[in-house]
């Protein structure tokens, strides 16, 4: 297949070098642009192996059933155990933008002494397609049937209690009741699963990780409820915040998400990342279509994830 080389019919043979060597750099510069508060890459281990080419990736979900007991003469196999997978296949969907350069910017950068097109359209596709990975990263797509980090299904779950003031929001909590929150999504996990799997990550609201991270515990305890937490419980070492678990209609009020943070756990399907396509000529101006290709949440042990809502 012939790839349509970039040119312009109204252009004369300076303006077509200009523009060539322009998207040169405009493209080149493009993907040493770094978008760290997306956060969806930190949250979720990501998986690139999956061929570009693909339009299911199919994955396995494992549920662990079974003891051994103890045997004075060997005289039986004891008893079974077993591990019980269940196969499940996921589509990949592809997402797109462009952006553009017209006769007129082509023209007045070669006036301008040379000077190169400005990047900061091909910065914003490039932040349009990270915005839209992140998105399907930790809220999925339900018009797509993709999953994402904050609203997977058959996970465990913790039933957050009211306070003393009668409500279950943090802000109405004392302290020592919001650390019962934070140590019991945990344990749902660990207790849940008799310890098979045990969580190392928490993810807040960013309002309700702003309240623990100011709040201090009190009662001569100079630690704030996040650094007081952080100290004791013996599995969580991080605690991450997201605006995405504010609201959703997905669940009800402000979600609390616990898991273990490895791709052994669950993974983020991406097999094309962030890709420019050869720019085209079309009318006045020259397009460059930018995509990329994403499968959503791969959760191969569900009840090592657990939420707790209406926090």
């Amino acid at each position: 297949m012939s790839v349509k080389k970039y040119s312009h019919p109204r252009m004369d043979a300076s303006e077509n070098v200009f523009l060539r060597r322009a998207l040169e750099h405009v493209r080149a510069k493009t993907y040493d642009i770094q978008f760290p508060e997306y956060k969806g890459r930190r949250l979720v281990p990501i998986d690139n192996e999956v061929h570009p080419g693909a339009e299911v990736v199919s994955f396995d979900t494992y549920e662990q059933v079974g003891s051994a007991e103890m045997t004075a003469d060997y005289a039986n196999d004891g008893p079974a155990v077993d591990t019980f997978a269940s196969s499940e296949t996921g589509k990949i969907f592809g997402m797109t933008a462009h952006y553009s350069y017209n006769l007129q910017e082509v023209r007045a950068g070669m006036m301008a002494g040379g000077r190169s097109l400005p990047d900061r359209k091909a910065s914003v596709a490039k932040r349009a397609i990270e915005q839209k990975m992140d998105e399907i990263l930790l809220l999925g797509d339900d018009d797509y049937g993709l999953k994402g980090l904050f609203k997977l299904s058959g996970t465990s779950s913790y039933t957050t209690p009211n306070g003393a003031g009668g409500d279950t929001e943090f802000e109405t909590k004392t302290a020592d009741e919001i650390l019962l929150d934070l140590n019991g999504v945990a344990n749902s996990i660990v207790e849940g699963t008799k310890e098979v799997h045990v969580p190392d990550t928490l993810v807040l609201p960013l309002s309700s990780f702003n309240y623990i991270r100011d709040t201090r515990m009190g009662d001569g305890i100079g630690d704030t409820i996040l650094q007081y937490f952080l100290r004791n419980n013996p599995h969580i070492s991080a605690v991450e915040n997201s605006f995405r678990l504010e609201s959703n209609a997905g669940w009800t009020g402000k979600r609390m998400v616990c898991y273990k943070r490895s791709a052994d756990m669950l993974q983020g399907v991406i097999p094309q990342e962030f890709e420019q396509l050869p720019p085209e000529a079309r009318g006045m101006r020259t397009v460059t279509i930018v995509h990329a290709r994403a499968g959503g949440i791969q959760l191969y042990y569900p009840k090592s994830v657990a939420y707790a809502d209406e926090i």
